[in-house]
């Protein structure tokens, strides 16, 4: 799954947080949230 751009979310800090999350089974989650 490509990863989303940190400029179409806005932050740096959601890199970070989304690579914390990448290594977590909530990535799924969290990539079906950004979706929405």
């Amino acid at each position: 799954m490509k990863r989303p751009r940190a400029s179409s979310l806005g932050g740096h800090n959601l890199i970070s947080f989304v690579r914390q999350i990448s290594n977590c089974r909530n990535f799924k989650f969290i990539y079906f949230v950004l979706k929405l």
